[in-house]
């Protein structure tokens, strides 16, 4: 079964590690996915397929982000659904809130949220996630030849122009000046 997994950098920094493994990962970001596209976008049950299939149903969420009707735990639960997401400590309690508090929820989702509060009592510098282990890790980072990989870390960030932080709700994204 997929799995979805939680990544930090720890307090003395280096690499990304892992922070926890979560069973079932149509029960974190998709689950979030469909619950916020039955109940904004019209999503019917028998369109669930449509999630992956259609991307416009990726593009009325990417737009929903920003919608004032999302309540906070949906905001932040949706944005932590984004590829190449970082959360710094600032926001980590904030985004644990809202996994755990995300209508309806799921294990999974609770999962990520206590290993988020820990992360931050553990004074991580950063935490984001590979959504689902059925793709390769977008936070593994190859060499050219593709013989040597490495993870993540925050002293390569302007290297790897995908990432950013995640922001406060209303303020602007903190995409990477590198992009």
């Amino acid at each position: 079964m997929s799995h979805t997994t939680v990544l930090g950098i720890p307090k003395e920094g280096g690499e990304l590690v892992v922070l926890g493994r979560f069973s079932n990962a149509h029960r974190g970001v998709m689950w979030v996915w469909y619950e916020l596209s039955k109940k904004y976008l019209g999503l019917r049950d028998d369109e669930r397929y449509r999630l992956i299939m259609d991307p416009t149903i990726l593009q009325q969420l990417a737009e929903l982000a920003e919608d004032e009707r999302l309540t906070d735990a949906e905001h932040y639960a949706l944005e932590t659904s984004w590829d190449n997401v970082l959360v710094g400590p600032g926001l980590m309690l904030t985004v644990a809130d809202a996994l755990e508090n995300f209508k309806p929820g799921t294990e999974n989702l609770k999962g990520q949220a206590e290993v988020i509060r820990k992360a931050h009592a553990d004074g991580c510098k950063a935490i984001c996630w590979h959504q689902t282990s059925v793709s390769q890790c977008p936070w593994e980072i190859r060499s050219e030849d593709g013989d040597t990989s490495r993870m993540f870390s925050l002293e390569m960030y302007n290297d790897f122009p995908k990432a950013w932080f995640m922001a406060e709700r209303g303020q602007p994204r903190q995409m990477n000046p590198g992009s």
